[in-house]
């Protein structure tokens, strides 16, 4: 076979829903057999089907998955070829890939009269060939789309050997090359079944829509299977509603009434082939092995309109009779909408602009990979409903159709994208298939699998036409064939925006977005790829949506992605579970955890990334409260539903950290919020005259509706109330002393100031001016010596940043005091100190005047003035690091929470008063990393064993508790490798850098680095009996 053949003896694509009978699925067990592939291409389909001491694999899966080879893991570089420039498309190289033989003995009948028998194959990867008792019936590639293949001639009545052939790397592979595991096999389910042998091939139905009207039109195409000229073919078309109530019919006419039908009219191959097709009374007659195609119309007045809010389901009834009787029968769900950019770049939906929340998705299970239940499926459509996500991109292929009937269901928008990427010879613009011709028929088949398979859905807005695979002619022609095929949806290319409805470009900044946006205010732009999802993510979400909010014709975008693509390998002796990323097997090459970039971890827990999204995606927000009048001024974000008919409202007040008010709060009679608008309701509530108070307002369900129940927390907004005294109180006495009569005596040697209290004794440090050891009230608070602490566990996204770092040597720093003075008062003792922090072997990059005041009752004041060498890049983080006991393991804090945040990540978190253990503030990311911290905190307070430890803050910061060291979490790979250290890990932050998206993306925003040339950093310390 030709190397540039891509397929011989596959039915071609259609839609899912189309009749057929006998259906038997053959998942289960089979006989499997891995060979390399020199060995397989020399075997006869005989020897193929005797091979010796076959093992079993479970279809559908993958076999690496099964003790079957390992998983590969590799984001840009092909698994048969890591350097690209030795590559010679379309052929794999020598001695590269593996060969699975599945075999499976059936027992069959010969096909009911007038009746083919068809093999399906939901999914495989990369290449299947189909041989039934010695026979070829079937090569294909592109394994995303369903292979049909007609198993009719050569049946055998009684005992039949079907045997499937897949390859782990065939040409096809070359338009595969996208961020994920490399796996293989049959990983969508195997059937049989019947068809008539005048079969209702196919049925395209699209509608032409206003609110006052719609007009579904129908094409159907016959397929004549028979050996004879079929007569008075007849289609029948029923629209029923939600119900199941008859609310129209028609037959299906032949024929050409519009230009849309002579586009795609098949009358053309009637004629090549010497058949003029003779039409009567609205049936057709069919010559023998052709395709022909019957075209209904059907109006509806007042139709319900499909939106991933209201996602209203029409049910499309096509029977098909040969004279009177019925051949076949069908049901098609379908959605009336009609998508559009408007001239102003505006995206509508049904006429309503619309905003896409969305995030890309990939299909995988951490046990069975690319093989997904149903079960699985629903499980992720559930949480994307229940944080406020209406849009899905299907990266980088077309899903199981199963996919889109639950987002047809269930209401979500999706961008379907063709299974074509060529990361690994991106920059051989010579050999990229969007560049070479040699490639049209594979691009424009995996075009054409895309379009037909999944036409009929009403979810999806889009026709993606691949992911990096160039932007050449062959694109080109592909954009025209989806234009044609389907003009309904929109087109999107990313960086080739002529042939595209939209520009588009991935990663973008904020800045960027909006200087796209003002450059060219008449053309949508959406970014594909945004906010890459890895580790501790997700910073400046809410810039990008004030972006977007501002910015009519900007569409949204897709965060990268759902899923952590982690492989389950069971459970530690202790209970933790293992998940492995790229290079965990032992595999080369590989690109280590960049797979694990997911809003949720591979089991489906939401990382802290997807609750951030969740309340930047809220439904409605506050425009403004007015004090004076009591008037709650909010937003509606939705689009196509009143707020009022969406969400009840509740509200709470609190100072200091206590709820002083709270409640429901109804709508006055009368009171609407439409789509897009703002109105006012009356909430007059009590505001004390000090203390730190906020208003927050609730979002919650209003009733049960489809994966979400009633009262389901939808997002809330924080408003902070203006008082006369806005201080948080408590926070102020905690910085008033006590009268006390006691004095501090001081004990000084060549190292150290040794201070005698009542109750208290602390050991300073003169030649670091940081305290070695506190005892209060006979307990010991320190476990070592205090630090100046610079360095944090890089996360993923300062994978880039991080290299800075290191050549700093930021995470082996020398702290020296230069000088150190020390007074005692009537009320306590001042230790000053000029300290420098620099890295071993080279210049100090930090220069602190330090102050420390302890009090007679114990209390210790910190007040620092810092420089900073400029020349040196930013600071992973300032503060205070304390090893505590570990026994101190609760922890009490006024800020934001109760998950983590930080300076451009907090928008989940609210200020108020949150208590938990230690434990419970670690974020076990896959890859350990800084985690866990709570940003614009007033004061923390750690207890245990009698004892408690209180920081508060002159100004609001940042700290976190941890049973981990930032060094443990540095050093070690997976999380089920670290261990506890033996002390609660306590960091007092002046400020951390942001975390932003960075792994893959743009740099930090410079609002949220940690580059002050100076800055000063004050924080108080006091020890309490429990």
């Amino acid at each position: 076979m030709d190397v540039w053949t891509h397929a011989v003896g596959r039915m071609p694509y259609r839609f899912d829903r189309f009749p057929r009978t006998k259906e038997h699925c053959l998942n289960g067990v089979w006989d499997f057999a891995l060979i390399p592939r020199a060995d397989a291409d020399t075997q006869t389909p005989e020897q193929l089907g005797a091979l010796p001491k076959p093992k079993a694999i479970s279809v559908p899966g993958c076999w690496q998955l099964q003790g079957f080879d390992k998983p590969k893991y590799i984001n840009t570089r092909y698994a048969f070829g890591a350097d690209a420039n030795k590559l010679e498309p379309p052929f794999i190289p020598e001695g590269q890939g593996m060969v699975g033989i599945y075999r499976k003995d059936l027992t069959l009948e010969v096909p009911t009269v007038h009746h083919r028998m068809i093999l399906s194959i939901g999914g495989f990867s990369s290449a299947v060939t189909v041989f039934l008792n010695g026979q070829v019936l079937c090569y294909a590639e592109n394994g995303r789309t369903a292979c049909e293949v007609d198993l009719t001639d050569a049946v055998r009545p009684g005992q039949n050997l079907l045997l499937l052939r897949v390859d782990e790397f065939s040409p096809g592979s070359y338009l595969e090359c996208q961020d994920m595991w490399r796996l293989s096999g049959i990983f969508r389910s195997v059937k049989l079944y019947e068809i008539h042998e005048l079969h209702l091939l196919d049925s395209y139905l699209w509608a032409e829509v206003t609110p006052e009207k719609a007009v579904l039109h129908t094409e159907s195409k016959i397929l004549n299977l028979s050996h004879r000229c079929a007569p008075r073919i007849r289609v029948e078309v029923e629209l029923l509603d939600a119900e199941a109530c008859p609310v129209g019919s028609c037959n299906g006419k032949t024929g050409n009434d519009s230009d849309r039908f002579e586009e795609v009219s098949l009358e053309a191959v009637f004629k090549e082939r010497g058949f003029d097709p003779a039409w009567l009374d609205g049936a057709l007659q069919i010559p023998a092995g052709i395709t022909a195609t019957a075209y209904g119309h059907l109006e509806l007045e007042t139709p319900h309109l499909w939106s991933a809010e209201t996602p209203y389901l029409y049910q499309v009834r096509l029977s098909t009779f040969l004279g009177e009787e019925k051949l076949e029968e069908t049901t098609v769900p379908f959605g009336f909408r009609h998508y559009e950019i408007d001239g102003e770049g505006v995206f509508r939906v049904n006429g309503a602009p619309v905003k896409l929340r969305g995030v890309n998705r990939h299909e995988f299970d951490p046990v069975t990979g690319y093989a997904i239940t149903e079960e699985s499926m629903r499980q992720d459509i559930e949480l994307m409903k229940r944080c406020n996500i209406n849009a899905v991109r299907c990266a980088h292929y077309p899903d199981t159709p199963r996919w889109y009937e639950l987002c047809d269901e269930y209401g979500l928008y999706i961008m379907d994208e063709a299974n074509l990427e060529s990361h690994g010879i991106s920059y051989r613009k010579n050999l990229l298939p969007g560049n070479d011709m040699r490639w049209l028929p594979r691009v424009l088949d995996r075009q054409a699998a895309m379009v037909q398979t999944n036409k009929n859905h009403a979810s999806i807005f889009c026709w993606s036409l691949g992911n990096e695979i160039g932007y050449g002619e062959t694109v080109a022609l592909a954009a025209s064939y989806c234009r044609t095929a389907d003009p309904t949806r929109l087109i999107h290319k990313r960086q080739m925006n002529k042939i595209a409805d939209m520009d588009s470009e991935t990663y973008p900044s904020p800045q960027n977005m909006r200087e796209r946006a003002e450059a060219n205010p008449n053309r949508a732009f959406l970014t594909n790829e945004y906010l890459h999802a890895m580790g501790n993510a997700c910073g400046s979400m809410g810039d990008y949506w004030k972006e977007i909010y501002e910015h009519q014709n900007l569409m949204g975008g897709f965060i990268w992605e759902w899923c952590d693509h982690g492989i389950y390998k069971g459970k530690t002796p202790d209970g933790r579970d293992i998940y492995y990323y790229g290079g965990d097997h032992n595999e080369w090459p590989h690109d280590g955890n960049f797979c694990m970039d997911g809003l949720v971890y591979p089991d489906r827990r939401p990382h802290t990334g997807l609750l951030e999204f969740k309340n930047i995606y809220r439904p409605a927000r506050v425009v403004k409260y007015d004090r004076e009048s009591g008037m709650l001024t909010l937003h509606n974000y939705m689009d196509f539903v009143d707020l009022t008919e969406y969400a009840a409202l509740t509200y709470q007040v609190s100072c200091d950290g206590e709820v002083i008010d709270s409640g429901f709060i109804p709508y006055p009679d009368g009171f609407t919020l439409p789509p897009h608008s703002e109105n006012a309701l009356p909430l007059a509530v009590h505001i004390p005259d000090k203390g730190k108070c906020f208003l927050k307002i609730f979002y919650h369900c209003d009733k049960d509706l489809p994966l979400r129940s009633e009262d389901h927390l939808l997002g809330f907004d924080e408003i902070l109330l203006e008082n006369e005294d806005s201080r948080n109180q408590k926070t102020l006495a905690m910085w008033s002393d006590a009268p006390s009569n006691s004095t501090i005596t001081v004990q000084e040697t060549d190292r150290h100031l040794t201070l005698h209290g009542k109750n208290f004794t602390y050991n300073f440090n003169k030649l670091t001016g940081l305290f070695a050891a506190m005892q209060y009230e006979d307990a010991v608070l320190l476990d070592k010596e205090m630090e100046f602490n610079i360095w944090r566990a890089p996360t993923d996204n300062d994978r880039k940043l991080k290299l800075d770092w290191l050549a700093a040597r930021y995470d082996h720093c020398m702290t020296n005091a230069y000088r150190t003075e020390y007074q005692v008062t009537d009320s306590g003792v001042t230790l000053r100190a000029k300290v420098g922090i620099a890295p071993i072997s080279l210049q100090k990059f930090l220069d602190l005047d330090v102050c420390w005041t302890v009090s007679n009752s114990g209390a210790v004041t910190l007040a620092l003035h810092a420089e900073r060498n400029t020349v040196f890049p930013e600071l992973p983080r300032f503060g205070l690091r304390l090893f505590l006991p570990k026994e101190m393991a609760r922890v009490s804090y006024f800020g934001m929470g109760p998950m983590e945040s930080y300076c451009d990540k907090h928008h989940a978190a609210s200020h108020d008063y949150f208590s938990s253990t230690i434990w419970q503030q670690h974020e076990d990311y896959i890859r350990p990393q800084e985690n866990g911290s709570h940003y614009d905190c007033d004061y923390v307070q750690l207890g245990g064993a009698g004892i408690k430890l209180t920081a508060v803050g002159a100004k609001p910061f940042c700290f976190n508790a941890s049973h981990y060291t930032q060094e443990e979490l540095t050093e070690k790979a997976h999380n089920y490798e670290l261990h506890a250290c033996d002390s609660t890990v306590l960091c007092l932050d002046y400020a951390q850098n942001g975390i932003g998206s960075a792994s893959c993306g743009p740099r930090l925003a410079e609002q949220y680095r940690l580059d002050d040339a100076s800055f000063d950093f004050s924080i108080r310390l006091i020890p309490e009996k429990a």
